[in-house]
């Protein structure tokens, strides 16, 4: 019963909302038009992505564009976004209106960009508003049929790689000039620096870990062990180096679950941690499935896929696209623990560096591997 008034009074005010929109659309046309409105975003409540970076870009190189971020005020990233300038409240009145008149809506997210997650749906059905270009959060390795250009109505999907672009303006039904490939704009952070010792490890989420007593899934069971394991705790121990576990956002209610004692073993909380320090701070990457070895690949640092439901991902969770981990990845796929461990011995023993097989092979996926990646993305747009 509870549920069914939820509802109702979720469609009464997803309602009150469109109706809002239109009624202000044409004012902040006739009003706002003329400031040529850019506006950033990426969930309301962070500024740590793509997104940010672009922003960052704009308004160091671009100041004379009226480039905007939306952002809760109450968030710890937004004095991030007050020392830049230009920052609006997400969801406000402001928001609504800047939105409705804007020429570009620019975010990392497919759903982050708008003041309200009904003027989301609203969007995709009615066509009114500026053009939305989309940043991406990762690399699009998989068959992900959401960002189809028919359900998603992208106007401008940036592409981090070059297989990748060549993908998705063959198969998601974009034009020419709708898909680019510039990179991404956090590549540009990626230049000149100077990594802990330490190791990043992120599994990514899963489909069939949802919905379900979570603390019987083999996702938590297995990478429970993991943090907790004695014996490769002693492995980073003897060469001195810290291991952090960044538990995925979407399971981000079950961090409590994850504790260890392992001395060389943190579990990092996600509140005031911010990923892309972690990703700029960690020598090496250990992932599953994670899009974030791709940062890793463009920092030509080591990194290890531990795929021990591997086929069951791929008939559960994600369809497979053209991205092959065993002839495409930047590091040794394996199936299990004991298996993981070897590999990180050699890399360990190895000071931590990229073997030459995967340097190459992140040399033919990047081949535009600079700091001009926000540049790129600027030209792109400028030209929509």
């Amino acid at each position: 019963m509870k549920r069914k008034i939820s509802h109702i009074f979720g469609g009464i005010k997803g309602t009150l909302i469109v109706m809002f929109a239109f009624i202000l659309f044409p004012f902040a046309r006739l009003f706002l038009w003329h400031k040529k409105i850019w506006i950033v975003s990426e969930h309301g409540y962070e500024a740590r992505d793509n997104g940010y970076s672009f922003f960052k870009y704009m308004r160091r190189d671009h100041p004379e564009v009226n480039c905007y971020y939306a952002i809760d005020f109450k968030s710890s990233d937004y004095p991030k976004i007050k020392e830049l300038g230009n920052p609006i409240k997400f969801g406000s009145f402001k928001h609504f209106a800047y939105w409705c008149a804007a020429r570009y809506i620019i975010s990392s997210k497919t759903q982050g960009f708008c003041p309200s997650y009904y003027l989301t749906l609203l969007r995709k059905k009615v066509h009114l508003w500026g053009k939305y270009v989309f940043l991406q959060h990762g690399i699009t390795k998989d068959d992900q049929k959401f960002l189809y250009k028919k359900p998603s109505k992208i106007d401008l999907f940036i592409c981090g790689a070059k297989p990748e672009y060549d993908d998705i303006k063959a198969h998601y039904g974009y034009k020419e000039n709708e898909v680019a490939y510039t990179g991404f704009a956090r590549f540009d952070d990626y230049f000149g620096l100077t990594p802990k010792n330490q190791i990043l490890v992120m599994p990514t989420w899963r489909r069939y870990a949802e919905n379900v007593k979570f603390e019987e899934t083999e996702y938590f069971k297995t990478w429970h062990a993991f943090i907790n394991s004695e014996e490769l705790n002693a492995i980073l121990k003897d060469s001195g180096v810290s291991l952090y576990f960044y538990l995925h956002p979407h399971f981000k209610q079950h961090l409590h679950l994850f504790k260890t004692n392992c001395s060389n073993i943190k579990v990092i909380p996600f509140e005031n941690s911010d990923l892309q320090v972690l990703i700029q701070e960690s020598k090496m990457f250990i992932t599953d499935f994670s899009s974030l070895a791709f940062d890793f690949g463009y920092m030509k640092r080591p990194v290890i896929y531990y795929q021990y439901d591997e086929e069951k991902y791929f008939s559960g969770h994600y369809i497979k696209g053209y991205f092959d981990y065993r002839k495409d990845g930047f590091g040794k796929v394996c199936n299990d623990f004991s298996s993981l461990l070897l590999i990180l011995k050699n890399i360990l023993n190895n000071n931590i560096q990229m073997d030459g097989l995967y340097l190459n092979r992140t040399a033919k996926f990047f081949p535009l591997l600079d700091n001009n990646n926000s540049k790129r993305i600027y030209h792109s747009i400028s030209c929509l």
